[in-house]
């Protein structure tokens, strides 16, 4: 039985590609022959204009694909944090002469090695695992005690919230911040006032265009809106006069994931048209 008969497929830099089909179609199949766990009896597999033909699995991960399983595969008796840790690469305890004869050197790349998977949690991780914690010290609202905090190669740290914001740097916290009293056009108006200058990625017609909905209900009550429709506005306040970065609270925990995945493609469309 042939499971990859005339596959053939490219997967574009930037660009989400889905592999859809029935159970036994054979789409954990290509996974496993992309990624070395399968060696295919016939044609290739190539990534970056290299043949990944022979290379295993550690070696193609390496070269920078990396995969999931429909099984979880942890370590159960590891916490989140040693789990990220293991699993970032180049890890110098997988050489036991250089963990015997370098304790120290292998005992600082550890560290330093759970200080990345840290700065991952940070962003990903559950309640409590320091995302919000990281916005609001980026954004200077919360003073820092140690570390360095820079924005397009420049030192924020001694800045006060208004002059990042003046950077262009943006906070959308989780609980909205717009004025419920207001029209959508005057909210948008009010802010844009004050945030849109020279060099900002987004507008009020860019606002408009990202969410078409606003457009439609210029005249309405902000207050008046579902509880979608004013994330929408306030995120529009949050990115009118941006120029590269907005730390958005919990993006996901109002929109319904199909509403999600269309902000992430008009806010990436709208930014590079506007660069």
């Amino acid at each position: 039985m042939r499971a990859l008969r005339d596959c053939t497929f490219t997967v574009e830099r930037g660009k989400i590609t889905c592999l859809a089909g029935p159970n036994g179609a054979g789409k954990t199949t290509i996974f496993n022959v992309i990624t070395g766990f399968l060696k295919p009896d016939a044609g290739s597999v190539s990534f970056l204009g290299r043949s990944l033909a022979g290379m295993k699995p550690r070696d193609i991960v390496a070269a920078g694909i990396a995969r999931t399983f429909q099984n979880l595969r942890l370590f159960v008796d590891l916490t989140a944090l040693d789990n990220v840790a293991v699993a970032l690469p180049d890890q110098m305890g997988e050489a036991p002469i250089a963990a015997i004869f370098r304790p120290f050197r292998v005992a600082h790349a550890q560290t330093a090695r759970r200080a990345e998977a840290m700065r991952i949690l940070a962003f990903l991780g559950h309640n409590g695992a320091g995302k919000t914690t990281t916005s609001r010290a980026a954004m200077g609202l919360l003073r820092r005690h140690e570390g360095e905090i820079a924005f397009d190669g420049q030192s924020i740290a001694r800045l006060t919230v208004a002059e990042r914001g003046g950077l262009g740097l943006r906070m959308l916290p989780e609980g909205r911040g717009i004025f419920p009293d207001l029209s959508v056009a005057e909210n948008i108006d009010v802010v844009a006032a004050r945030n849109v200058g020279p060099g900002a990625l987004f507008d009020i017609a860019a606002t408009y265009t990202l969410f078409p909905v606003l457009d439609e209900r210029r005249a309405t009550r902000a207050g008046s809106m579902s509880g979608g429709q004013q994330q929408m506005l306030a995120l529009s306040l949050a990115i009118l006069g941006s120029r590269g970065v907005c730390c958005w609270m919990n993006p996901r925990s109002v929109w319904r994931p199909i509403w999600w995945s269309g902000c992430s493609r008009r806010c990436a469309k709208s930014a590079n048209r506007m660069r």
